[in-house]
């Protein structure tokens, strides 16, 4: 639990540039008064922590420096202050009120810097900070997560490492990388270095279910241990009475996956179909790249899925074609602005998965994501203009 004189501050923090607190504070403010705290899986910045004072500070300014940190804890999840990179070029923050601030000009930016943040807080409500592909600061209604097939060529491990260092909010895991009979031992070790990397488990798939009812609880129990709300599957038909029984016992949604042409859920309305009389909590996740090669709207199934919506692979294809390839976001027929609208019009839930997933380049990925990430990023900021 963090105490009240503890600095969100975890070692995945860099300052803000010095151009972006220019934009945000004014000339007077130095970046090394403004650190960012846990990354968000999309974009990276999700909370912003004012950090410098000191004994020398009057009891005033401290209990301002204070309230910012607090303001922002209360809203995001806790991380350890004390575990900070080697490189972190700033060298004098650790504990509120332990940093030194000499002069009264630095005590007057510092002042500048907490009353904006605080006025940050306020105007940004729910909304996170975010630390886009492209360097700019921004809010992110919609933290963007990663589908960890996109690296599906390398070791779990490195995955998540590089699902960090592009400042990915969370993961939903695929099978491969974290499979459902993965030991005790093996699923404290990921979630702890998910943990340590500051991201969360944001689902689970797509797994396959079926009419034996003791396999699919056995996904079950594997999903409550990892600490994850979204199943994404491919059920039979023959599954859903089995479905029904788990997500009630256990309280996990199941999110059906519709895998493109051929496919049992090839179409919104093979999902529609599926879901209809269910239980609530048994719903879609919308691939938004196969309802593209099954030539249907995208767009269009994420507000006919409405509040059956659980998940979403953010991917885009060329053409509109069972054989169509993968390709940069926005760069084929998906409207990126629009998913934003739509998410936001269906309420999609917080704890849901919006994953990116890139499917090309699957030995060299990064590049293209961060194109993906930036389109995204960009896509957002003016669907919420």
């Amino acid at each position: 639990m963090r105490t009240e004189r503890e600095c969100p501050i975890a070692s995945r923090e860099r300052p803000i540039p010095v151009k972006h607190t220019k934009q945000f504070f004014g000339e007077s403010v130095h970046p090394h008064h403004l650190l960012v705290g846990e990354r968000s899986e999309s974009s990276g910045l999700s909370q912003v922590a004012l950090a410098h004072a000191t004994s020398g500070t009057s009891k005033g300014l401290r209990a301002i420096a204070k309230a910012v940190c607090l303001s922002w804890v209360a809203e995001f999840p806790p991380c350890d202050p004390h575990a900070r990179s080697t490189d972190d070029p700033i060298h004098d923050v650790n504990i509120i009120g332990e940093t030194t601030m000499q002069t009264n000009s630095t005590r007057r930016r510092f002042l500048g810097a907490a009353a904006g943040v605080a006025g940050a807080s306020l105007i940004a409500g729910k909304l996170r900070f975010a630390w886009g592909a492209d360097g700019a600061a921004k809010t992110s209604r919609f933290p963007l997560g990663l589908q960890s097939y996109t690296f599906r060529e390398f070791p779990v491990e490195k995955a998540i490492d590089m699902a960090h260092e592009l400042g990915f909010a969370a993961i939903e895991f695929s099978v491969k990388h974290f499979p459902p009979g993965s030991s005790d031992d093996r699923i404290a070790e990921i979630k702890t270095k998910m943990s340590t990397a500051g991201m969360r488990i944001s689902a689970h798939g797509v797994n396959e279910f079926g009419k034996d009812h003791e396999a699919n609880r056995r996904i079950f129990v594997f999903a409550k241990k990892i600490g994850i709300k979204n199943l994404s599957a491919y059920p039979s038909e023959d599954a859903f009475d089995s479905l029904e029984k788990l997500v009630a016992e256990f309280d996990i949604r199941i999110a059906i996956h519709n895998h493109g042409p051929g496919a049992l859920y090839s179409k919104i309305a093979d999902v529609l179909n599926a879901i209809k009389g269910r239980d609530p909590r048994i719903g879609a996740c919308a691939d938004l790249g196969h309802y593209i090669r099954s030539a249907e709207d995208p767009v269009k199934a994420i507000t006919l899925l409405n509040d059956r919506l659980f998940g979403v692979h953010l991917k885009d294809f060329a053409e509109q074609t069972a054989t169509s390839r993968g390709v940069i976001l926005g760069k084929g027929h998906l409207d990126v602005e629009g998913v934003y609208k739509a998410l936001a019009k269906v309420n999609f839930p917080a704890d849901g998965a919006l994953s990116l997933e890139y499917e090309e380049n699957s030995r060299n990925p990064v590049p293209d994501v961060k194109e993906c990430i930036a389109v995204a990023r960009e896509a957002e900021a003016k669907a919420f203009a």
